[in-house]
């Protein structure tokens, strides 16, 4: 009787594992996990920074104010291209890189990484306010001297094969 409630258990395990390789496949719960990562959890990650402040590297308070520059660094919308490689010097040199073009030129297949970049400098100066209106004795003032918006690359991100980023998953079985 013990024997058969053991048997019972090993097979119903086997025919849900079954079913369920069948189903999904052997990797697809690790393609669903990547694709949602370059979806919204790249982009949480570099948004999870905030706006960065670039101060001086000396001690300000030697010198009148407003004359040492400071920064500020906005991070924003993450973009990951398909992967593509460099293939000359004719006006289409960027080409499709497929996953054997990678594996047969000992290449990583990777996409390019970009992310939109606001750039704030400006200068400090230190104002007077009423305090019994606001509270604060010193106000801080910002005088902006340049802005710049731009993408810039920030790397490669290695791409997973058939994931969305995969030239494959717009390709039928055969075509390649």
């Amino acid at each position: 009787m013990n024997w058969g409630k053991k048997l019972c258990k090993v097979s119903v395990r086997k025919a849900v594992s079954l079913f369920f390789f069948d189903e999904y496949g052997l990797i697809s719960h690790q393609i669903n996990s990547y694709n949602a990562f370059i979806n919204s959890g790249l982009q949480r990650v570099f948004d999870s920074f905030g706006e960065v402040a670039v101060e001086p590297g000396y001690d300000t308070s030697k010198q009148k104010d407003g004359e040492w520059r400071r920064a500020s660094v906005r991070l924003g919308k993450v973009t990951l291209d398909r992967p593509s490689f460099w293939g000359g010097t004719s006006s289409d040199a960027e080409h499709n890189m497929f996953p054997r073009h990678a594996r047969l030129q000992y290449m990583t297949y990777s996409a390019r990484m970009k992310i939109h970049v606001n750039v704030l400098v400006y200068t400090q100066t230190a104002g007077r306010s009423d305090k019994f209106k606001t509270g604060i004795d010193k106000v801080v003032q910002k005088n902006v001297v340049h802005t710049e918006n731009r993408e810039i690359i920030i790397g490669r991100m290695p791409v997973m094969v058939k994931s969305y980023l995969c030239w494959l998953t717009t390709v039928e079985k055969g075509g390649l």
